[in-house]
């Protein structure tokens, strides 16, 4: 019985970091937080209700115009019910980067939304123990400018 019992803590413990933090297939995700937008936004050419979505931040790279991965920059995918509803990118920005204005942040897994001056955008400030991503998304407000 007790075999049976270790070996079966052995198999746990192994196959959980295999799965851990692996939303979607492929993709590595140094942040994993719920967010709640309070407006409607668009993200990734897609509407957004207002409402709570798990924001989750990947180690994929989107392409520079030169072709080339871009290393300031991360992708970001928008669930509801484990279902991507958006991807968008987020300005990644060291911790240890020093003389970076406007970056309100928070601690390692957690978030903050902020409207910004005049309700055009609304930012999400996420962070992990190495960087901070900034995603902006413009608001309704936005649209008629």
């Amino acid at each position: 019985m007790t075999r049976h019992l270790l070996l079966s803590l052995f198999l746990v413990s192994v196959a959980t970091p295999a799965f851990a933090h692996h939303k979607v297939a492929g993709k590595a995700h140094p942040v994993d937080v719920m967010v709640r937008i309070t407006e409607p936004v668009m993200a990734g050419g897609h509407q957004l209700a207002p409402g709570v979505y798990e924001l989750v931040v990947n180690d994929e790279k989107p392409m520079t115009p030169e072709g080339t991965p871009s290393e300031t920059q991360r992708t970001v995918d928008f669930l509801v019910n484990g279902k991507v509803v958006a991807t968008e990118i987020a300005e990644m920005f060291p911790l240890n980067e020093t003389g970076v204005v406007g970056t309100s942040g928070t601690s390692g897994g957690r978030a903050r939304v902020e409207r910004l001056k005049e309700g055009d955008f609304v930012r999400i400030v996420a962070s992990d123990a190495n960087a901070r991503y900034f995603i902006h998304l413009p608001t309704g407000a936005s649209a008629g400018k």
